[in-house]
């Protein structure tokens, strides 16, 4: 009675069946490079086809940067375990971004870029100079070279929760590129860490481009993270948990998605080829039940069964109709603190988000202010959001009094202001606050956080576009 409430109970094996237990450690470096060989070769084998050769370059290129990757999360990150999983997710993001990438327009006119299939070679052309050299060649980065920097920086690059451990991984990353150079069809000398971040960083523009944001949302590192990879991960109905301290633009990511991914509703081409996201919210608390979670995700699934049901009616009434994917989106708010729920409702998340049957499988995203434990983190794409450094702060600050002024403007006639002026408040904003939060007694949970950083800056713009009207 007095162990009643113990969950299970362990003992040791009898010594008859010791000789049948087998200890399969982990695969070394080798293994593991033959195992992603092979799921290469079958995941892309068209892909693989369709190159001039057939493949025979970009396999061994593929295969060293994953094992690059690998090796260097496994040795870098212990709270962040690599598994064959991982090599999977990259495979499928591959083709995804591959396919995308291909596409002749991908989206409609973003409000201050041009045409969003040329936005990434705009932005391309803007840092040319510097990283070229001045040798006057457009070399326009390949779509493979893309891809599969795009691919390698949802899977392994994003769960790093450092800046230094980052700028550590494009370094290696960026030389195991280089030693494939013709593969990629660019000279070694052009596959540098800052032409890897462009690459990056103009897909993250492009994507948050097409969006309708608020006039109060700064358009930060923080946020071009976060869409990027949630939007892609829920097209692609892969797992992802965002982990970070509140306000790093964890749930306003995830409303943006939800907003804009209508799917033929919308009448933005990027996402009209997109598929139409059905939402089904789950708020974690320490009164979390695993039944709980399980009702949210069998709605999920049936809700997605019905609308391709209805889309297969659709399709034989209207044969020459252009299909239209549907998926369902669970999202666990708060996902953090259903683990600490004596209840344990978690341990139903492992079958959840691998199930057997591929009908099964609907988009997850699950938001913490902390990792979950590794045997479910290993499971999902996990984004650690960065915290944010000085140069952050006052960039999204200067956004927040550019906006303000702007809307200002709208509404009444305001003095020119002046930005030298604007930039140093910005400055001080953030340099007090970065003091602040560093210094704070209670570092864990500090009294006061980004959201307050978000006020008071919002605050101080409002009054000087007052005083400037006035």
């Amino acid at each position: 009675a007095a162990q009643s409430w113990l969950v299970s109970r362990v003992y040791p094996l009898p010594e008859s069946v010791l000789q049948f237990m087998f200890d399969f450690k982990e695969l070394g470096d080798d293994e593991e490079a033959t195992y992603a060989k092979q799921m290469l070769e079958k995941a892309l084998k068209n892909e693989l086809a369709a190159r001039p050769d057939g493949g025979a370059a970009a396999v061994p290129a593929l295969v060293d940067l994953i094992s690059t990757s690998q090796r260097f999360v496994r040795s870098t990150d212990a709270n962040s375990p690599v598994s064959l999983r991982d090599v999977d997710r990259f495979l499928q993001l591959f083709r995804w971004f591959l396919s995308h990438l291909h596409g002749a327009e991908r989206g409609s006119k973003p409000k201050n870029a041009g045409q969003i299939a040329l936005f990434s070679r705009k932005l391309w052309q803007k840092f040319k100079a510097a990283v070229v050299g001045g040798g006057g060649r457009d070399e326009a980065a390949s779509p493979w070279l893309r891809a599969a920097v795009l691919s390698a920086t949802h899977v392994y690059q994003m769960r790093l929760g450092s800046k230094d451990k980052r700028a550590a991984y494009a370094v290696d990353l960026v030389a195991a590129l280089a030693r494939h150079a013709d593969t990629w069809g660019q000279p070694a000398e052009l596959i540098t860490t800052e032409r890897v971040e462009i690459i990056v960083e103009a897909e993250q523009v492009a994507y948050l481009e097409q969006m309708d944001l608020d006039a109060d949302v700064a358009g930060n590192r923080s946020l071009r993270e976060n869409v990027f990879v949630v939007l892609v991960c829920v097209a692609n109905r892969i797992p992802i948990f965002l982990t970070g301290p509140p306000g790093c633009s964890k749930t306003l990511a995830v409303s943006l998605v939800i907003r804009h991914m209508r799917g033929h509703e919308t009448k933005n081409a990027f996402f009209r080829r997109l598929p139409k996201v059905t939402p089904l919210a789950f708020q974690g608390s320490r009164l979390s039940t695993s039944e709980s979670i399980q009702r949210v995700f069998r709605k999920a699934i049936e809700d997605q069964q019905a609308q391709r049901a209805r889309e297969a009616r659709r399709l034989a009434e209207q044969p020459d109709a252009a299909p239209r994917e549907s998926i369902s989106l669970v999202f666990l708010d708060e996902v953090g603190l259903a683990e600490v729920s004596p209840h344990n409702p978690l341990k139903v998340l492992h079958s959840l988000l691998q199930p057997i049957n591929d009908d099964d499988r609907v988009a997850v995203v699950g938001i913490s202010n902390w990792g979950l434990d590794s045997a479910k983190m290993n499971r999902a794409i996990h984004l650690a959001c960065l915290e944010k450094d000085f140069d952050d702060l006052q960039q999204t600050a200067d956004r927040i009094f550019e906006q303000v002024m702007r809307d200002a403007a709208r509404s009444g006639p305001v003095m020119p202001t002046d930005k030298y002026a604007n930039g140093r408040l910005t400055a001080t904003i953030a340099a007090k606050y970065l003091d602040y939060y560093t210094h704070s007694p209670h570092t864990e949970y500090p009294g006061h956080g980004l959201r307050e950083f978000y006020a008071l800056t919002k605050f101080c713009a409002r009054e000087t576009a007052r005083m400037h009207r006035e």
